[in-house]
């Protein structure tokens, strides 16, 4: 999993060119490390690349979401809501589960 690779999913998630989402290369790090963080040991990163790049874009798309404005917008009589479309909260865990340590278990990088 790179971090050329997790932006390159993120860019396509999020609907972003190659330049905008190359912004978000801090986060693509972190989002990195929160995967690499809780990952079972002997879990095989190098053949499953692909699917942990794609698992930390939807962790990035988690955190780029809910750091956005408001959800909602009301002028007078007219209101928008911004919906959220797409994965579900978590969609990046029903990724990669099974390469998952349980949850109370997760090492942290200090």
């Amino acid at each position: 999993m790179t971090i050329e690779a997790i932006l390159e999913e993120f860019g396509k998630l999020c609907a972003l060119t190659s330049e905008q989402a190359q912004q978000y290369a801090s986060l693509a790090e972190a989002a990195a490390g929160a995967i690499r963080s809780r990952l079972r040991p002997g879990a095989d990163c190098a053949e499953n690349s692909g699917r942990l790049a794609l698992a930390a874009a939807y962790w990035m798309r988690e955190r780029y979401e809910s750091s956005g404005s408001q959800s909602s917008v009301r002028l007078g009589e007219l209101s928008v809501s911004k919906e959220r479309t797409g994965a579900s909260p978590d969609e990046w865990r029903l990724l990669i589960g099974e390469l998952l340590l349980p949850e109370s278990a997760e090492f942290f990088c200090v």
